[in-house]
C-alpha cells in the first residue's frame, strides 16, 4: 500500500468510524465507484488494486 499524508489521515479516520460503527469500510478507484483510491500505478512492477475491503470481526 503507499499512502500520501493525507491519504494515511483519510484511513485512520475510516478505522476509527469502523471501530465505533463496527461496518466493513470499502475503498475504490473511480472507475469501480470510488473516489479514494487512484488508479495510477505507484510502481511499474506493482499491481494495481481497484477494491479495498477493510472489516471488524468483532472483540
Amino acid at each position: 500500500m503507499h499512502a500520501n499524508e493525507k491519504g494515511l489521515r483519510y484511513l485512520k479516520e475510516q478505522i476509527e468510524i469502523l471501530l465505533e460503527h463496527k461496518q466493513g469500510i470499502h475503498l475504490m478507484t473511480p472507475s469501480w465507484g470510488g473516489e479514494v483510491l487512484t488508479e495510477e500505478k505507484q510502481g511499474k512492477d506493482n499491481t494495481l488494486i481497484h477494491h479495498v475491503k477493510i472489516f471488524h470481526w468483532g472483540d
